[in-house]
């Protein structure tokens, strides 16, 4: 008797997978409050680090932007 075994790995479902348990792993550091052992002046980098990314953030977005026409009147 000769079997033939098929493989099948379908790359994007275990992607999915790996996004699933981080995304919950991260849910449950949120939960049990495990922040409260990050030092403070990693904190305050990350902070910074969010408020320079957010500025530059919509800087760009200011410049993208294109102008807003507005419907013409119906007069």
């Amino acid at each position: 008797e000769h079997y033939v075994y098929f493989q099948y790995v379908p790359k994007l479902f275990i992607i999915g997978g790996y996004v699933t348990i981080i995304a919950a792993l991260f849910c449950i550091a949120y939960l049990l409050r495990l922040d409260r052992f990050i030092p403070a002046r990693w904190k305050a980098r990350w902070r910074g680090l969010w408020a320079s990314f957010n500025q530059r953030l919509s800087q760009w977005q200011s410049e993208t932007d294109e102008p807003q026409t507005e419907a013409p009147s119906e007069t």
